[in-house]
């Protein structure tokens, strides 16, 4: 079964300069799909980009590919 949609997040106002809202996302816990909020965290260096994460269907199931920085 794959995931659910994503439910909308609430931004709110930035912490501070050079942070990066990261959006939420359905985890698998081994019985059921849950939410893991978004968040603000710092960006590892200026104009770095956040890749979220998502989830592929693959031939065995879905898979989520973890976010990265670009």
């Amino acid at each position: 079964v794959g995931p659910p949609t994503p439910l909308a997040d609430v931004q709110l106002v930035t912490p501070g300069p050079g942070y990066v809202w990261v959006p939420g996302y359905h985890a698998w816990n081994n019985s059921a799909y849950v939410w893991v909020p978004g968040r603000w965290t710092l960006a590892p260096r200026p104009r770095a980009v956040w890749v979220p994460g998502h989830w592929v269907r693959g031939r065995r199931g879905w898979y989520f590919q973890e976010g990265r920085w670009r």
